[in-house]
């Protein structure tokens, strides 16, 4: 090659070099401009954008009316369960129960008197914050999580053992005071804290299964039942932990400001990927049906290479870090349909002490027992209603959105952990079974 040629390809490649250095020059100018102008979006909203904001924004409560303060200290003292007899595993079976294992409930009962006094104490306070700090939280422990999982099950069994000894006053009361506990968490602002929050109320809908089947209940009971279902109704339960999820993905770069290049490009990853959570966290706010066909939109345009801004400007961190949209809104759906099974099942009980016969159609329930007759989130039709020989049904068509007259995975409506999760979020209706 001649020395003219050689000159000739040098100064292309010198243009090259020269002209890809702007480009990626306005490229990192453009997307730190686009940062801060996705940040001044969500402030406009009054949502957090700092971890110090996201910390504000979860309320704060007096020491003397946080309930959350009470249930550290019922955690402090509940004991573990004796292995033999294992006295969990009977928790959502029917029938009679050994002497032996009720002798052995009736003992561990007693030996965690202190927990579930402590329970009963929290539960006249309606506001709470466990003493976290969200400036902290994402990288540290949240222990009163775990501690929550263990008085969830021993709430249970408190309701379980008072049904089986026929006591079902006491069995009501205490299991009003498990679902004032679970609701304790209802304003924690991290997706972690509302799965909790789901699998601990899963627990509970186990609870008010066995008093349900146990019963017949008085009106009283089952008034009182009806006013705190209806109270823990909270559509912006996916809200508030997707807030939480954005918070923390844009502050990811915050432990990488002495990272030089490496902190500096994840900082101007910040905007494009700020855009994306920010249309989840609108979608979230919408209901069932509605949020799930925005969410499926949006994870079917972020899926198809080349189709966004978003999909070309997100770093390989954000792609790990962002959740399955779909899948976390069935798991808040899920949880709703159950809660309005239950209270739509409470209803029927009342209508039946009051009359004396099950109601033809739950449209008889309202106004009288319902404001309204409970709508399924996953078609935004009335919960079902289905009368049979030995008593009645109710459910939602599930996952899925099909109706499958009240089938579903396992033989127990409402199982007695966290399985329920799994046996009801795909493929089956989500259902209560009533003998009467």
């Amino acid at each position: 090659m001649s020395e003219q040629h050689r000159s000739g390809w040098g100064r292309l490649i010198f243009r090259v070099i020269v002209v890809a250095c702007f480009l990626l020059l306005g490229a990192f100018i453009w997307f730190t401009f686009r940062g801060s102008e996705i940040e001044e979006v969500i402030r406009a909203k009054g949502e957090p954008v700092t971890l110090a904001e996201l910390d504000a924004w979860y309320p704060s409560v007096p020491e003397e009316r946080n309930a959350a303060l009470l249930v550290l200290r019922a955690i402090g003292y509940v004991q573990e369960p004796p292995v033999h007899p294992p006295i969990y595993e009977w928790l959502g079976k029917k029938g009679p129960i050994p002497d032996d294992v009720k002798s052995a409930m009736s003992e561990f009962l007693t030996a965690n008197k202190k927990s579930l006094d402590l329970i009963e104490q929290a539960s006249a306070f309606p506001e709470s914050r466990y003493p976290i700090s969200a400036t902290t939280t994402f990288g540290g422990p949240m222990a009163h999580l775990s501690g929550l999982r263990k008085l969830s099950r021993l709430q249970h069994l408190d309701v379980y053992f008072r049904v089986h000894t026929e006591d079902l006053v006491g069995a009501t009361d205490s299991a009003i005071n498990f679902m004032k506990l679970t609701e304790t968490l209802r304003n924690e602002p991290f997706m972690l804290s509302q799965f909790t929050r789901i699998g601990c109320r899963q627990v509970v809908h186990g609870g008010i299964d066995d008093l349900i089947q146990g019963g017949p209940l008085a009106e009283k009971q089952l008034s009182a039942l009806n006013d705190q279902l209806c109270s823990m109704e909270n559509s912006d339960a996916m809200y508030r932990a997707m807030v939480g999820e954005r918070c923390y993905l844009m502050n990811i770069p915050v432990s990488y400001q002495e990272g030089g290049i490496k902190g500096v490009l994840l900082s101007n990853f910040r905007g494009p990927s700020a855009r994306l959570c920010t249309l989840a966290v609108d979608a979230s706010r919408l209901s069932g049906v509605e949020r799930r066909e925005q969410i499926v939109q949006l994870e079917s345009e972020f899926s198809v290479p080349g189709s966004s801004e978003m999909r070309l400007s997100l770093n390989p961190l954000s792609l790990i870090l962002f959740p399955a949209w779909e899948s976390v809104a069935e798991v808040f759906d899920v949880e709703t349909a159950q809660l309005r099974v239950l209270i739509a099942v409470v209803a029927i009980e009342r209508y039946r002490v009051a009359n004396g016969n099950l109601p033809k159609t739950l449209d008889a329930l309202a106004p009288s027992y319902l404001e309204s007759v409970p709508l399924d989130p996953f078609d935004d039709k009335q919960i079902r209603y289905v009368q049979s020989e030995v008593g009645y049904v109710v459910y939602s068509v599930g996952v899925n959105e099909l109706d499958e007259k009240g089938s579903q995975a396992s033989d127990n409506s409402q199982a007695s952990d966290n399985s329920q999760a799994s046996d009801n979020l795909y493929g089956n209706d989500i259902v209560l079974r009533v003998a009467r």
